[in-house]
């Protein structure tokens, strides 16, 4: 379900956006705005997937700017043909002729729905791995294949299944903030350890395969939490 703003100064409008989007049954409209200012300073809170928006073009540029931050692709509506080109230099995902039939406004939804599925691909396998600048290369390490990782004052060390560890420059609190929360967890100030190769633990010990990691005090509450939740 696309779930969308529309921003028109004409009334008809609107309600033709919420009649279509109830005959697709793959949108929705979330909120309708006559006044671009207040769609504009309400994009952020709106939970809105896109954006359907005819207005001014200076409006249409600074809404388009503002989307782009927040992940929304933008359709602009205009009733002069002349303004594609304008609309897509401004990054819109499609331009729709005023008025419009059904199967026209269904096409720009397919649009939105594959823009979205593209960016949530994309997202997923960056998920995947993590990207470390290794002695002057960028290398991508599968996270499915990390044991643990070991922080030494401000360098870190990877140590991966099959392969030799990996050492780089960096704080252990810096790599955290870029792993997925669920998938790892710190369990020391010197260590973090994926979730799912954890055997065991024992006093006060996690244990991966044959490795020990030392759970410190200070992370044992969060750290069981973590792993209930896993």
């Amino acid at each position: 379900m696309i779930h969308a703003i529309a921003i028109d100064d004409d009334p008809r409008s609107l309600l033709q956006l919420e009649v279509l989007c109830r005959g697709t049954e793959t949108a929705s409209i979330l909120g309708k705005y006559s006044h671009c200012e207040k769609a504009y300073n309400e994009l952020a809170g709106s939970g809105a997937d896109a954006i359907f928006v005819n207005a001014a073009l200076d409006y249409v540029k600074l809404i388009a700017r503002k989307a782009t931050d927040l992940h929304m692709p933008v359709v602009f509506m205009a009733k002069e043909g002349s303004l594609a080109v304008e609309a897509f230099n401004c990054g819109a995902a499609d331009f729709l002729l005023q008025p419009f039939r059904k199967e026209r406004f269904r096409q720009a939804i397919e649009k939105i729905k594959t823009i979205r599925a593209v960016r949530q691909n994309k997202m997923a396998r960056q998920s995947e791995s993590l990207s470390l600048r290794v002695d002057y290369t960028v290398m991508k390490l599968p996270l499915a294949r990390i044991l643990y990782i070991e922080g030494l004052d401000d360098y870190i060390r990877i140590v991966i299944q099959g392969q030799k560890p990996v050492v780089t420059r960096m704080t252990l609190k810096r790599l955290e903030a870029q792993l997925p929360g669920n998938n790892f967890a710190r369990v020391h100030k010197s260590y973090i350890v994926p979730v799912h190769r954890i055997s065991y633990v024992r006093n006060k010990v996690v244990h991966i395969g044959e490795h020990k990691i030392p759970l410190g005090s200070t992370y044992e509450q969060r750290f069981f939490q973590s792993i209930q939740h896993a």
